[in-house]
């Protein structure tokens, strides 16, 4: 009775172990990204800027940039990848919980800090402290 006892509390033990949450790295956000137009028109219906003459700009908007932009991240830059012209920024690695990943790298000449939090394994959202412009924006993972 005892061995069972024992064993019971060391697989409780062990169980509750492959449970936790793993922080996330800039590994999981490795790849090419682009926007998601069905995900990002429910988000962007959360904006402040969102009202009837924007509602019927928005789908456009978004379209556009399905075409024209992609965000491709490595284990040193951000390149935005925006009408077949690279733009490329290093990053540096800052911190990341089991959901998010903070970054920092200069936009412009300013030193910001960037967010990227990963949705159901293939899709991210990405904000930054120097502009609103992706807060609600959804990315989805092409390769």
């Amino acid at each position: 009775m005892k061995w069972i006892l024992l064993l019971c509390m060391v697989c409780l033990n062990f169980s509750g172990c492959g449970s936790e949450n793993k922080e996330l790295s800039p590994e999981n956000f490795y790849g090419t990204w682009e926007i998601d137009f069905d995900r990002s028109l429910m988000e962007i219906q959360k904006s402040p800027k969102y009202n009837e003459k924007t509602a019927l700009q928005f789908p456009n908007i978004i379209k556009k940039y399905i075409k024209t932009m992609k965000l491709k991240i490595t284990d040193s830059d951000f390149i935005y990848l925006v009408s077949n012209k690279e733009n490329k920024t290093p990053y540096e690695f800052m911190s990341s919980t089991d959901e998010s990943i903070s970054l920092s790298m200069k936009i412009g000449s300013k030193e910001t800090s960037v967010t990227l939090t990963l949705l159901n394994g293939n899709y991210m959202a990405y904000k930054s402290a120097a502009t609103d412009d992706m807060d609600y924006y959804v990315w989805k993972k092409v390769n």
